[in-house]
């Protein structure tokens, strides 16, 4: 709650911009810690499943990319 003085007033604030740079960190963040851990993108959770030709696919994705971390 902020308090205000008789003659102060309270307008919107536009954070969006803000939220965009740290919505693109976040990714930045999880495509580093895929990149540099065992889990996959996948396993994070952040896949594109639009990238995926198809379920089976995705199903296959998590073993695939298992046995090429090897």
């Amino acid at each position: 709650m902020w308090q205000l003085s008789d003659s102060g007033r309270m307008d919107t604030l536009d954070t969006s911009a803000q939220l965009a740079e740290l919505r693109q960190r976040i990714d930045h963040l999880l495509d580093r810690l895929a990149s540099n851990t065992r889990l996959t993108t996948d396993g994070l959770g952040t896949l594109d499943v639009a990238k995926v030709p198809s379920g089976y696919a995705l199903q296959l994705a998590p073993a695939a990319r298992h046995r090429g971390n090897r």
